[in-house]
């Protein structure tokens, strides 16, 4: 059966229109990957109404097998776009293609859209019958956010995991590597590698608690314990089973949900099944019928039937619930029982009791509940909440959100963007979501400043004549130089500041590609391919050479330009042999304090400076790609993207991080680099030095 839905395709960047400046992204790229996205959402909830299945997220629910609000419409983007909207988004579509694959292996529809086909349902335990990886972006915004009790995890675009909050048993330790799920608890985090296999940690747990070779599409943690649904529909437990949490019940399902000592779980024939227990009492057996969704509260437990109708079931010591009428998309069992209704109002079981708050108007398209309040996601992205006494309690963020997510005292939603925020309790840090990952670093002389995904400069460091005060606005690159610091805004305009005494703070107008911010004077690369230089001039290191260009270089009176033909020049005081560039064909240049640097084709670093007192050390045998320079030891990244240092002055003191790393720079007495997780590591031979 085919329903024969035209989807687009995503277009290369510019396709179809005038090419963007730089290869910056266009409102036309943006505007391509929405449509699609639309459109894939609209399939998606096709499939959903046809077959009964995940109907709780489509948003007014099904009617007559079909979605009752018609098909998904593209957003609107307001602003300039970044590379990080671009990723997002690309992130989103693999993400929808992957579970339209999986839909259609399931029910036999589209089958020749799927690539590779579908193996036999007795085969499904199979490598070939694994949904499709999607392609992650390099962006390093987040997917997914998931509250724990204590502590926050965040799944990022390129795979990793972060985690912040209460870590007395190491479950804030995420482990390296490429995920596509995580689900956090009380003192336990598990997640899905990008090959099936599930790690946990803390509270006990090191590494991968089921068998080698088995492989996992979701994973629910609960209090101590958690389970995991395989690609053979098989349930799989682990963890603290003193109530029979991790004895999962034999048979194929479809989903499973963990609380704190008790998991629930959906068969294949839409039963709800149900093991463990609370403090030795057991809960009521779970109603009969057809159920599409469920969701575990501490005492309760509420399934959604596929007519849209709640039934609840509790701990036999516990009060009855008090069931809601109407029909529903979606529903949360935890403080209070809410609903999100099919006309995406949300109703809530103790609403009409006095003195409970009211649920704000508006239409809903999500709801999560924490012991402390419950929040709803509008239509228009923004959040509401009600709790505590408070109709909106204080913390709530401002903005547009895609995603919202509950832990028991706090809770976060992932923004349009692809950040992250959590509001609520924070006494172990758990709402504290860490700054936007960097992209890149540079160290200048006594601060360091860095660059985020978002596009945001963050500068720390001595202060003296404000060259950590960064202007508002999005940049595509930092340049600090000495005391003073410019950056390369998103429109290609060049903003600096800090120290202006030769006035190399005082950028000219025009378009610019790339900075570099020296000693007293700085140097853009034009749009044109061209270079100006301003500030300090006494040796000529303002006065660039004519030509064409690729890359730009400040040094301490000298400056240099990567040529298009792989060779550099350079020009300005020449004392030591600075602009005495060699011979040989180069692909990026580097240092410039005191001495200028050059990486050739084959990956070696070549540096120039005839003075006794600055002779460069001799870099190590190896192929580079990329160099930080440095005045007390001079590092680079190399292909497995490890740091190298060579002519350290105090070994004890400096000896580069381990890890794998994608930036790299060196100022007056440190060098930084960025790791390939988005953190800045900083390390000097002088430890008195502030990093």
């Amino acid at each position: 059966m085919a329903l024969g839905l035209a989807v687009p395709r995503v277009a290369a960047a510019g396709a179809g229109g005038q090419p963007a400046p730089d290869g910056q992204p266009t409102l036309e790229d943006i505007a391509v990957r929405d449509s699609l996205i639309a459109s894939q959402e609209s399939l998606l909830n096709t499939y959903r109404c046809l077959f009964g299945i995940d109907v709780d997220v489509v948003p007014g629910g099904c009617v007559d097998g079909k979605p009752s609000g018609g098909r998904t419409r593209p957003g609107t983007f307001d602003g300039t776009p970044a590379q990080s909207d671009v990723d997002v988004r690309d992130s989103l579509i693999a993400s929808q293609e992957a579970l339209l694959n999986v839909y259609r292996c399931w029910f036999g529809v589209d089958t020749q859209l799927v690539p590779g086909g579908c193996a036999a349902e007795e085969e499904m335990t199979s490598e070939d019958s694994a949904p499709i990886e999607p392609t992650r972006p390099p962006s390093l915004s987040y997917a997914s956010v998931a509250p724990g009790w204590l502590h926050t995890c965040g799944l990022r675009t390129d795979g990793s995991v972060v985690c912040w909050g209460f870590n007395q048993h190491g479950q804030a330790d995420a482990p390296g590597g490429e995920f596509t799920a995580i689900s956090a608890g009380r003192n336990l985090t598990c997640g899905i590698r990008s090959g099936g296999a599930v790690v946990c940690w803390g509270e006990g747990f090191d590494g991968q608690p089921v068998a080698d070779g088995a492989r996992f599409a979701l994973v629910s943690v609960g209090g101590s314990h958690a389970c995991a649904l395989g690609d053979d529909w098989t349930i799989s437990c682990w963890g603290d089973n003193e109530y029979g949490q991790v004895d999962a019940p034999e048979g194929r399902f479809t989903a499973v949900s963990s609380a704190l000592n008790h998991s629930c779980a959906i068969s294949t024939d839409r039963t709800v099944v149900c093991w463990g227990g609370v403090e030795s009492a057991s809960f009521a057996d779970p109603p009969d019928g057809e159920f599409t969704a469920i969701s575990t509260g501490r005492f309760t437990f509420c399934g959604l039937h596929i007519d849209g109708a709640i039934s609840c079931w509790r701990r036999h010591d516990s009060d009855p619930v008090q069931v809601l009428d109407g029909e529903y998309t979606a529903l949360v069992a935890g403080r209070d029982l809410c609903g999100l209704r099919t006309d995406g109002a949300i109703a809530c079981s103790a609403q009409d009791l006095p003195g409970q708050p009211q649920v704000p108007d508006g239409e809903y398209i999500a709801i999560a509940d924490s012991h402390r309040q419950t929040c709803g996601l509008r239509a228009d992205g923004t959040i509401a909440c009600w709790g505590d006494d408070d109709s909106r309690p204080a913390g709530v963020p401002d903005g547009q959100f895609s995603a919202i997510a509950a832990g028991v005292y706090h809770m976060c939603g992932l923004r349009a963007d692809g950040t992250a925020a959590c509001w609520g309790s924070n006494d172990s840090g758990q709402s504290e979501v860490p700054g936007a990952p960097f992209t890149d670093v540079s160290a200048g002389s006594d601060h360091t400043c860095g660059l985020r995904a978002d596009g945001s400069i963050a500068c720390w460091g001595i202060d003296v004549y404000g060259e950590t005060a960064v202007p508002g606005g999005r940049f595509n690159a930092v340049s600090a130089g000495w005391m003073f610091t410019c950056g390369l805004r998103a429109d290609g305009a060049v903003a600096c500041w800090g120290k202006n005494d030769y006035g190399q703070a005082d950028a000219p107008d025009g378009q610019y590609t790339a900075i570099s911010a020296g000693s007293f004077h700085s140097c853009g690369l034009r749009a044109d391919g061209g270079i100006a230089c301003w500030g300090r001039n006494e040796e000529g290191q303002t006065e660039a050479t004519d030509g064409q260009y690729t890359a730009v270089l400040a040094g301490l009176l000298h400056s240099c330009g990567l040529r298009t033909d792989g060779g550099i020049d350079c020009w300005g005081d020449s004392e030591s042999g600075q602009t005495e560039v060699p011979d040989g064909e180069f692909t990026a240049i580097g240092g410039g304090i005191p001495y200028p640097c050059g990486i050739t084709v084959d990956g070696s670093i070549i540096c120039w400076d005839n003075n006794d007192s600055t002779d460069p050390p001799v870099p190590p045998d190896g192929e580079f790609t990329a160099f930080g320079g440095g005045i007390p030891y001079p590092c680079g990244i190399t292909v497995d993207r490890s740091i190298v240092c060579w002519g350290a002055r105090d070994e004890a003191n400096s000896s580069p991080p381990e890890g794998r790393f994608v930036a790299i720079s060196s100022g007056l007495n440190s060098t930084c680099g960025v790791k390939d997780n988005g953190t800045i590591v900083c390390w000097s031979p002088i430890p008195e030095r502030h990093l």
